[in-house]
């Protein structure tokens, strides 16, 4: 009631505040899908290097590339699995591998995803032997996650400093402080 009151009382904050109002609700959607998207993205990028490698274990088995994508998607996590069941009953009603693969980049935004379609695609086109080619694709992501996680650590470091710095240390400090504290005033107690 009092935001509304507010909003209705003339003055120089109303003027302000309803255009900042009206661009947070304008722009708070868009923000909120966005993230959505982000963490969507990330959660792919976890899962993708098992799927890249049990598709090419599965190719170099001699399974088929669709039977290879099936069995990914069968064992993989959400939403990578919906993702991977769709392109299989996409292919499966006929639709061509190479569009369907190029539409799952699109949808997923992950990169690991984005080379397997790549790879995938560039296999179909040449003919070429995929499994060495996914082994290698998933190694990259495994090295480009543990180079993110390394860079995660390293911004954290100056953080976890400043938890120490101001709440650990003066919090150890407290109990030392108050015996010498303590001492002291006994100390002075008993001169006097």
């Amino acid at each position: 009631m009092g935001l509304v009151a507010a909003l209705l009382a003339p003055g120089l904050i109303t003027v302000g505040a309803l255009p900042a109002i009206v661009g947070l609700g304008w722009l708070q959607p868009e923000l909120w899908l966005r993230g959505r998207a982000r963490r969507r993205s990330a959660r792919i990028e976890e899962q993708a290097p098992l799927v890249l490698d049990l598709v090419a274990v599965s190719v170099a088995a001699g399974a088929s590339v669709d039977a290879a994508l099936e069995g990914a998607g069968a064992v993989a996590a959400e939403p990578l699995r919906s993702e991977l069941r769709r392109l299989a009953a996409s292919v499966a009603l006929g639709a061509r591998r190479g569009e369907e693969l190029r539409e799952l980049s699109a949808r997923t935004g992950a990169p690991t995803v984005q080379r397997l379609s790549a790879a995938l695609r560039r296999a179909d086109r040449l003919g070429v032997p995929v499994a060495g080619e996914l082994r290698a694709a998933a190694d990259a992501a495994r090295r480009e996650r543990r180079h993110a996680v390394e860079e995660r650590a390293a911004e954290a470091s100056p953080r976890i400093l400043l938890v120490v710095v101001f709440l650990l240390v003066p919090a150890a400090l407290l109990p030392v402080m108050t015996a010498v504290g303590l001492s002291a005033v006994d100390a002075l107690s008993v001169a006097v």
